[in-house]
């Protein structure tokens, strides 16, 4: 989140060129932070690999919420030279934007809750109750802190005069009434491309990446990788040597139970899982979960 907040300075600075605003989108994004991490400890969440990263989203989100005010509040002021006059055209124009803006974020991330997995319940209760308070902040914050700074200067409203924003904004206003064919071809092929790309993609996972390097689980998995060469699930495969083997006799699967049972008594390994397990799970649910059947047909 850090480097995150480092970026969006950076951005801020060179775009309104003051540094009283940037300070100002910092301190609302930084107030969201603290209240996304005092949520989920009101609410009892531990920091996880998903939770870690609200903090950066935060940013995300609340640096545009900023972004829409600020923008409209110079916008307004240059037109009417009068500082409370804009604070107050920023506010009923932005207000209904950003709230409706933060409401779908909202809603998009609070979906995660509704799903089965406790880690995208916290991450999504979490994250969606944070970003519409991000939204109070920012609707309470910047007018009030506008309301005591000086009015803005022809140096920080500049970038509205700007004569290459003016030219690129006014080329795609050209392109998007007057090459409609092309548009519509471009976001075509461009929609293709990307659905071929979807099927292309590899599936990736590095879990332990993001665990601090002092972390137990982090420093027991290198000790596995630098002495065993690392840690890797062992796979037998029973092959009955005839043609539906398992469905003709109780053997195969009697033995395969037995092995597992055998495996699952050595502290070397972990509790095998094979077909036989769902079976016996079937057979405990068919008369009604009672723990006595849980055994092979």
């Amino acid at each position: 989140s850090i480097g995150s907040l480092v970026l969006s300075a950076i951005t801020l600075l060179l775009f309104f060129r003051s540094v009283s605003a940037t300070v100002m989108s910092l301190l609302v994004v930084g107030m969201g932070v603290v209240w996304s991490m005092g949520t989920m400890v009101l609410l009892g969440f531990k920091i996880t690999l998903l939770t870690a990263l609200i903090p950066p989203l935060i940013v995300v989100i609340g640096i545009p919420n900023c972004i829409y005010f600020l923008n409209k509040y110079h916008t307004a002021y240059a037109e009417t030279n009068d500082k409370t006059a804009a604070i107050i055209t920023m506010v009923g124009r932005m207000g209904i934007v950003t709230l409706f803006c933060n409401i779908a974020a909202a809603v998009g991330f609070a979906v995660f809750a509704l799903t089965e997995s406790a880690l995208l319940k916290e991450f999504g209760l979490v994250s969606g109750i944070n970003i519409l308070v991000l939204f109070l902040i920012s609707l309470i914050f910047i007018p009030a802190v506008l309301s005591y700074m000086k009015p803005p200067t022809a140096k920080h409203t500049n970038y509205l005069r700007s004569k290459w924003m003016q030219l690129m904004l006014t080329q795609i206003e050209y392109i998007v009434f007057n090459k409609q064919r092309w548009v519509y071809a471009i976001t075509s092929i461009v929609t293709i491309v990307a659905i071929i790309g979807c099927f292309r993609l590899n599936r990736e996972s590095f879990i332990v990446d993001d665990l601090p390097k002092q972390d137990e689980i982090y420093v027991d998995l290198k000790w596995f990788e630098s002495n065993f060469e690392g840690v890797m699930p062992l796979e037998i495969v029973i092959d009955t040597k005839r043609k539906n083997g398992l469905t003709k006799t109780l053997q195969p699967i009697e033995r395969i139970d037995a092995f597992s049972t055998y495996l699952a008594d050595r502290s070397e390994t972990a509790r095998p899982l094979s077909f036989v397990e769902g079976m016996k799970f079937a057979r405990q649910a068919y008369y009604d979960n009672d723990s006595s059947n849980y055994t092979t047909p």
